[in-house]
């Protein structure tokens, strides 16, 4: 349970990178919500480019699949992660992929998840409110609308 539970193990391919400097430096820290949402960033960064988002930051793995070959350095480059390098790797899907709405809303959800610092990553309620899970952009929802979602929003909350 987040905020709760020490955190000890990971996946490489979810880690966040303060869960990277904790393990690098033997550090215990206590498992947070915003450790899942960087999580759901890295997931939702395979499910539409079908690569690991770690493996953007290196040349040589790119199109290869995770492994153990890759644990401690892929440890050192998630600790030292800066935003500008997070942000690069996303400009560049959407400057691929221009265009295409799936990739303008999963792109600006995956900018929310993908903050290198955890305070500063969206919340789950951000994510169930995101134009990307409605199928399009709150702009285009009238007030209706909005009301009824966020009816279901404090309904799953509760």
């Amino acid at each position: 349970m987040a905020n709760v539970e020490e955190m000890g193990l990971t996946t490489l391919e979810i880690c966040p990178p303060e869960m990277a400097r904790a393990i690098l430096s033997g550090t215990k820290i206590m498992s947070k919500f915003s450790a899942d949402m960087w999580a759901m960033g890295c997931v939702l960064y395979e499910m539409v480019t079908c690569q690991p988002f770690l493996t953007k930051f290196k040349k040589e793995w790119e199109g290869r699949r995770v492994d153990n070959s890759m644990l401690r350095e892929g440890m050192q480059i998630l600790s030292s992660l800066t935003q500008d390098q997070v942000n690069a790797i996303i400009d560049g899907l959407r400057e691929q992929k221009k265009g295409r709405m799936l990739i303008e809303l999963t792109s600006d959800l995956m900018y929310m998840l993908l903050q290198v610092d955890p305070e500063m990553r969206c919340t789950s309620e951000d994510v169930v409110l995101h134009a990307f899970l409605k199928g399009g952009t709150t702009t285009t929802m009238d007030e209706k609308s909005l009301a009824g979602l966020h009816k279901k929003v404090d309904r799953v909350i509760s």
